[in-house]
């Protein structure tokens, strides 16, 4: 899911629609408060005694209203109604270039505080976006250039897949007339379609889990881009399959290791290191 962003006038509404592209945030706005802008997504607007009609999407303030107001001072009355607009749209951030009435005089923590809103300038918010792995330093357009760790990672996933299906175990002790064993070939004898479906998900389920993040980062969709995520899942994939491939190579018994095992190896460190330097870039764009 995308995060939630609340805006107001005044932010840098191009560069906040170009990370929105992205599926990274979705912008919202209050209802009849602001300008229209597209393709942003209209809030409801809090509803407040003398500030408001029923009917259409307003809705009925909550009790937060009056601190909302004594943090804000008397006479910002639309102020009101938008910052609680954005808190009952459930947006995580609050996107404003109006630092007197919202972040001034200790004003964003003690909105913070009540509404567990983040409240950020416009930039404060992309970097933001950039420390959790979202964005990259000085990256403006996502489709300028190819990410090459993510390829990398998405070429070992492809690798992996191929050696399941090669040779990797070997010595003539599969049966008469077999001289070698395929990953694939291991699974149950049976072909019904609980055996198929089991060994679909024990070989590729983990595999198929990280080549879709590294999809994401590639093309950074939404928030599984983040490398952190890919991070997480290539840490538990990759720890199961060298286990694994210890466990095979250390079988004996006169068996050996065919061109699929290496390969195999070979496949899950190239998606760890690519899955490094994913990381190493993201912390990279954090530092400057």
């Amino acid at each position: 899911m995308s995060i939630k962003v609340g805006i107001d006038q005044g932010v840098d509404l191009k560069a906040l629609q170009r990370i929105q592209e992205q599926g990274i945030i979705e912008l919202r706005q209050a209802n009849e408060l602001e300008q229209t802008w597209h393709p942003n997504v209209t809030q409801q607007e809090g509803f407040m005694l003398d500030h408001s009609r029923l009917g259409g999407p307003d809705v009925l303030a909550n009790d937060k209203a009056a601190e909302v107001e004594k943090i804000l001072g008397p006479g910002n009355e639309k102020d009101v109604a938008h910052i609680l607009a954005v808190y009952m749209d459930e947006c995580e951030y609050f996107v404003t270039e109006n630092p007197t009435d919202f972040i001034d005089g200790g004003r964003r923590d003690e909105l913070e505080s009540l509404l567990g809103l983040k409240i950020r300038r416009t930039l404060e918010l992309t970097h933001d976006l950039t420390q959790q792995g979202y964005l990259f330093a000085n990256d403006e357009s996502p489709r300028a250039t190819w990410r090459y760790e993510y390829l990398l990672v998405l070429a070992g996933t492809a690798g992996f897949v191929v050696s399941c299906f090669a040779p990797f175990l070997g010595g003539g002790l599969f049966g008469p007339g077999s001289d070698t064993l395929s990953l694939w070939q291991q699974g149950p004898p049976s072909e019904s379609v609980a055996a198929v479906l089991a060994r679909l998900l024990l070989l590729f389920g983990g595999v198929a889990t990280v080549a879709v993040l590294a999809i994401a980062g590639l093309t950074r969709r939404g928030v599984l881009a983040a490398p952190t995520v890919l991070a997480a899942a290539v840490v538990a994939w990759s720890l199961t399959q060298i286990g694994l491939l210890i466990d095979q190579a250390t079988i004996g018994l006169g068996i050996t290791l065919e061109w699929g095992f290496w390969l195999q190896a070979l496949s899950v460190g190239v998606v760890v290191i690519g899955t490094i330097l994913a990381v190493a870039r993201g912390w990279a764009g954090v530092r400057s």
